[in-house]
């Protein structure tokens, strides 16, 4: 997470119920995205992101 998205929650921590679904939200578009690159069908991919919420955010 940089400095910036830090100073941001810590500003405003009702933002933090939002991280969840756009996790999700940008883990679909990234998987369409994936397959419009690569061809492969969606089925290549995770159905849910691999990752958790505290690994992303580096907590």
């Amino acid at each position: 997470m940089s400095l910036y998205e830090k100073l941001l929650l810590m500003d405003n921590p009702s933002l933090r119920r939002l991280i969840p679904e756009a996790v999700n939200q940008i883990f679909e578009d990234s998987i369409d995205f994936a397959v419009d690159e690569t061809g492969l069908p969606e089925s290549s991919f995770p159905e849910t992101c691999p990752y958790s919420v505290e690994q992303i955010m580096g907590v």
